[in-house]
């Protein structure tokens, strides 16, 4: 049986770990910055979790329900990571989505949990 994510609200307390985990990160995108989860977190109902040396970051904006930031760390921990994740979900409802997804994390995605994404671009501009 596989341990929960435990998410909670960010904390300036997080952001040092936060941050480091971030600069170890290829990824550099704005979702992907403490101030930003840190900042949207009312409005987004943004939740973190350091888990496994990754950082997963979810957050709800309506209509679309919960969704998630790819983990970002080592590939083996992320692909844990998601794998609890896709546990925890209930499919039934609503099934589990990344957003901000890079090439090589939808190769990862494809790779490791084949058939059970689905890949579609979503621009709101």
């Amino acid at each position: 049986m596989s341990v929960p994510v435990c998410f909670h609200r960010p904390q300036l307390e997080d952001a040092e770990n936060i941050m480091e985990l971030l600069k170890r990160s290829r990824i550099r995108c704005c979702d992907h910055n403490f101030a930003a989860l840190y900042g949207w977190q009312d409005t987004f109902d943004t939740e973190i979790a350091v888990t496994e040396g990754c950082l997963a970051a979810s957050f709800s904006n309506k209509p679309w329900g919960r969704r998630y930031l790819f983990p970002l760390g080592e590939e083996n921990a992320a692909i844990s990571v998601i794998d609890r994740l896709i546990r925890e979900n209930d499919a039934v409802v609503r099934p589990l989505t990344f957003v901000c997804v890079t090439e090589e994390q939808k190769i990862l995605l494809k790779t490791h949990f084949p058939g059970q994404f689905s890949f579609e671009e979503e621009r709101s501009c």
